[in-house]
């Protein structure tokens, strides 16, 4: 029902799903979407970001336990915001993600302006096992490895700080 209505009148159907089950249930506005659904994520942060800061943080806090997992959704969204600090702080869940998923954690940490606090982030990337994902999933193959050193080489990183972010990303 509610994925009938967002077709028809999503602003109607975010009000509603706000008033009625809080912030946090707005994800199910991405549920169903695939990553041919780019604009999707684009729509739905503007509307997160006219938000008070305690629904912001609700939304913000569970997106990350999924979208950390799903880091599609991560850069989708990204594109769509236009507050710097929340940027910095979704965007740079693709630290995370690289764990597992390399392409669309990297796409994710584009979003940030910036190469220095890109880099910055890479480098104190560090593995959080509360999201669940174990070593055996940790993204080490050598086609991960050569996308990360392509793109850093692309930021024009240093090649020390390269081997350095890449060695973060081996089990």
């Amino acid at each position: 029902m509610i994925r009938t209505w967002q077709s028809r009148d999503p602003d109607l159907a975010f009000d509603w799903v706000l008033g009625q089950k809080g912030a946090a249930s707005l994800l199910m506005f991405t549920d169903g979407y695939t990553s041919t659904d780019g604009d999707a994520g684009k729509w739905l942060a503007p509307r997160i970001e006219e938000l008070r800061p305690d629904e912001q943080r609700e939304f913000l806090d569970a997106a990350k336990a999924r979208w950390i997992k799903n880091p599609f959704w991560i850069s989708s969204f990204a594109r769509g915001l236009r507050d710097p600090l929340i940027l910095d702080e979704v965007a740079a869940w693709g630290t995370q993600a690289m764990f597992h998923d390399m392409q669309n954690g990297l796409a994710a940490i584009e979003q940030i302006p910036g190469v220095e606090r890109r880099v910055e982030l890479l480098e104190g990337a560090t593995q959080d096992q509360k999201f669940g994902y174990k070593m055996a999933y940790h993204s080490s193959n050598d086609a991960d490895k050569a996308l990360l050193r392509k793109k850093l080489t692309e930021w024009n990183v240093e090649a020390d700080r390269i081997e350095a972010i890449v060695a973060r990303y081996r089990p």
